[in-house]
């Protein structure tokens, strides 16, 4: 499926599928269908929803028929992420790295400074950029990974 919004095209196509969340149809008749996380062949985001909606006839409410509705949404870097970081999503392709593993802690975070040379954060700040990571996300994950050698 494809659909231009603001002179782009946003192919499902062409697209990568990223993560994907479903909902099913509720006893009342309620919305069913998914919500898909694309990324474009040139980087961009964007969500593809499908709802599907049961509607009773007025004249006899024992027949229902079925409407779908498809949507796109196109979404910066920062509202994909978190579109899949705080959703009840099935993510098919991690392109935002591994989240924090969960764990059971009485402090939940803690605080270390370091400091390091101007031309090591010069440097840090690059690949942070280049990961499209904040500087703090991309020293936890080096973090993690480090700790865990």
């Amino acid at each position: 499926m494809k659909r231009i919004i603001g002179g782009v095209a946003y192919n499902t196509e062409t697209s990568t599928e990223i993560a994907k969340h479903e909902f099913e149809l509720t006893e009342d008749g309620e919305d069913a269908g998914f919500e898909i996380l694309y990324q474009t062949r040139g980087g961009a985001f964007f969500l593809h929803s499908l709802k599907r909606t049961r509607i009773r006839d007025e004249a006899d409410p024992s027949i229902t028929r079925a409407r779908e509705a498809n949507s796109f949404m196109p979404m910066s870097r920062d509202e994909a992420q978190d579109w899949i970081m705080t959703g009840d999503v099935e993510v098919f392709s991690d392109i935002f790295g591994d989240p924090p593993e969960a764990a059971e802690e009485l402090s939940p975070e803690s605080t270390i400074y370091v400091r390091v040379p101007t031309s090591l954060k010069d440097r840090i700040e690059a690949k942070a950029k280049a990961a499209g990571q904040s500087v703090n996300a991309w020293a936890l994950r080096c973090l993690e990974a480090g700790a865990s050698s």
